[in-house]
């Protein structure tokens, strides 16, 4: 079982009450982490919009990253990772160097393949060995 960060982030104080409120993330996180086998180890939760760059607990949770004491991220949704460039380029380096980034309600984690970081979609990449596997019994090979 992998140790992660987890990260819910609302854009105002209100919206932490209301719509995809902080309890909801927080749910669906925990929700993600059991089913993937995941130990989330520590909580990082902001109120604070991500259009800029320079948020206190999304800065500190990198620099944290950075250093290779977990094995990455759990974050509810892409939206509330980054919205803006300079942070979207700061995750795709953790990436870079081997964290992952897990988005608990949609169909996608960064991690690193040799050479390459690359967005894996789950579901797609569930039915492509499915198919695989049901064309190879049914001829024998992948070949046509």
């Amino acid at each position: 079982m992998g140790k992660y960060f987890a990260y819910a982030r609302v854009s105002t104080p209100r919206q932490g009450e209301k719509g995809v409120s902080l309890p909801e993330q927080k749910e669906a996180i925990e929700r993600y982490a059991r089913a993937h086998g995941l130990e989330i180890i520590r909580w990082f939760e902001e109120r604070e919009s991500a259009s800029q760059k320079g948020r206190p607990t999304f800065t500190e949770m990198l620099r944290l990253l950075r250093r290779g004491t977990v094995q990455g991220v759990i974050i509810h949704k892409i939206d509330r990772s980054a919205r803006n460039l300079e942070d979207w380029a700061d995750v795709g380096k953790l990436v870079d160097a081997g964290v992952e980034v897990h988005f608990a309600t949609e169909n996608l984690t960064c991690e690193r393949s040799p050479g390459v970081s690359r967005p894996i979609s789950r579901p797609s990449s569930q039915r492509t060995i499915a198919a695989i596997s049901g064309k190879r019994s049914r001829k024998g090979s992948t070949g046509d």
